[in-house]
């Protein structure tokens, strides 16, 4: 309508094939690249800038009064996301942050929904030093994860977020392949699971003391 070029991608690497009739341009780039990869790759072929080599760096900072303030050191848990069959098992996280507070980091909470809400209470209420953080606007929660020692989340906004600011997190997968789409970030992370593959507790732990690990030297 507005008489410009449009760019999409090709009928073959579009989830609405029908869209790709109306782009003017088409971009070969099919979903096995990766989410960030991909959108990186699109944008630098439609605006014609050269990719630089090498994984992204988001360089983002955080910098409004982190919820919750918390002087010492703890995990920030994403439990939630919007659809049910992202989701990983409650038993599950019960006993991830019991073994992570027996490390020293007690697990911090956010939710959005009363939904949400209900469901991060049940969790924490099984769990010794667990908070649930107030509902906040994303700035404040993006410098509650950022001030974190770690971060471990379903596929969610918050885990995408935190791995982005450079907090050590791990990504619990258990709807979504891993080839498309997977934790990025600036600083150590780990995605694991997949498409009908629900990861233990005992893996995710693992993967949590590697970032750690990673995220100290």
């Amino acid at each position: 309508w507005t008489g410009r070029p449009s760019i999409g991608y090709t009928r073959r690497t579009v989830r609405e094939p029908i869209a790709s009739f109306f782009y003017s341009r088409h971009l070969d780039l099919p979903e096995e690249m990766g989410a960030v990869l991909r959108y990186r790759t699109a944008a630098a072929e439609a605006l014609g800038y050269p990719l630089r080599g090498g994984d992204a760096v988001f360089g983002l900072d955080a910098k409004a009064e982190p919820v919750p303030a918390m002087a010492t050191p703890y995990a920030a848990m994403a439990v939630n996301t919007s659809r049910d069959e992202k989701l990983w098992p409650e038993a599950h996280w019960v006993t991830l942050c019991r073994e992570l507070l027996a490390r020293g980091l007690p697990s911090v909470f956010y939710w959005g929904s009363a939904v949400e809400e209900e469901r991060v209470r049940r969790i924490a209420a099984q769990v010794e030093g667990a908070v649930v953080a107030p509902r906040a606007p994303l700035a404040a929660v993006a410098a509650g994860l950022k001030g974190a020692s770690l971060t471990v989340g379903v596929d969610t906004g918050l885990s995408h977020l935190a791995a982005a600011l450079g907090c050590p997190s791990v990504g619990i997968f258990v709807s979504t392949p891993l080839e498309t789409l997977r934790l990025f970030g600036d600083g150590p992370v780990e995605s694991l699971g997949g498409v009908g593959k629900v990861p233990g507790a005992d893996e995710v732990l693992a993967a949590a003391e590697r970032v750690l690990a990673r995220g100290r030297a």
